[in-house]
């Protein structure tokens, strides 16, 4: 009897033992589910943003060149530029040597009206003294 007992005892403690184990087995599989559900949500994840990375790794490309075609416009816009304001400093300087001929021509034509008024005293001058001198001849 004591046998009987003592191995229902064993067997109680096996039960309890079992039902512990099970308990262990059930929890590590719950863990081990829950961490596969996390490890799938986290490759998606990673999927996700691969893709994402990949995407704005084309527009920075895309960017990049945009801005490569940028630069050689405002290369050229500059030399543009740089013509322009070549070209507008070559007209000023016409335009100033222009204006200086133009100074010189008011200047000589003063000078020349000054001339002719002096001239035209003089054959005003030398009329008067030819109508002198012919009225003298007729007289004498």
């Amino acid at each position: 009897m004591e046998i009987i007992s003592s191995l229902e005892y064993k067997l109680s403690c096996a039960e309890e033992e079992v039902h512990r184990l099970n308990s262990k087995i059930i929890d590590g599989v719950e863990k081990l589910q829950s961490s596969e559900q996390k490890c799938l949500l986290l490759e998606t994840s990673n999927h996700t943003l691969q893709s994402e990375l990949q995407s704005l790794a084309q527009k920075v490309g895309s960017q990049s060149e945009e801005l490569n075609e940028k630069q050689q416009e405002l290369g050229r816009l500059w030399a543009c530029i740089q013509e322009e304001r070549l070209r507008f400093i070559e007209v000023e300087t016409a335009f100033q040597t222009l204006q200086q001929l133009h100074s010189q021509s008011q200047e000589e034509l003063r000078s020349l009206a000054s001339e002719l008024n002096s001239k035209v005293e003089i054959m005003g001058n030398v009329e008067s003294r030819k109508q002198a001198l012919e009225d003298e001849v007729h007289r004498g």
